[in-house]
């Protein structure tokens, strides 16, 4: 009898690593506009950051730029600091080229792996805390661990 060659397949962890449980997909989770890069950049959201959407203020209107989403930003003043929703896959925006509806996101009504979130590098622990705070009370995003 002989042996069967064994395979060992490394797989990058897909949505569900992210993703432990949603209410219904049609009602939990929407696309959007991802914003072009800027310059030469690409600009990139991966899978897990937290998205942010930006609406800009009065001293400063978003212009081209309304609606259109990027990585979440808490020190940002464009609408960017507020969590829309946790990116559900990696996107990419080619330098001033939008990336129109590319963004999948969890939006609401679903339950969250809190190791799979990508934060920036740059955000405090008061900072992530208020963040998960603020998608549980007002997007009904649960995290657990």
């Amino acid at each position: 009898m002989g042996t069967l060659p064994i395979m060992k397949l490394q797989q990058s962890p897909g949505m569900s690593k992210l993703l432990k449980k949603e209410v219904d997909t049609e009602i939990c989770r929407s696309v959007g506009t991802l914003l072009g890069g800027d310059g030469a950049a690409v600009r990139t959201v991966k899978m897990g950051q937290l998205v942010g959407k930006i609406v800009g203020t009065e001293q400063a209107p978003a212009g081209a730029k309304l609606g259109k989403l990027v990585a979440w930003n808490p020190t940002a003043t464009d609408g960017s600091q507020i969590v829309h929703g946790v990116c559900l896959k990696d996107c990419e925006a080619a330098p001033g080229a939008d990336l129109v509806d590319g963004v999948l996101f969890s939006r609401r009504l679903s339950v969250l792996n809190r190791a799979a979130i990508i934060w920036p590098a740059d955000a405090t622990d008061a900072q992530k805390a208020a963040a998960l705070d603020d998608i549980e009370q007002r997007l009904g995003l649960i995290v657990r661990a």
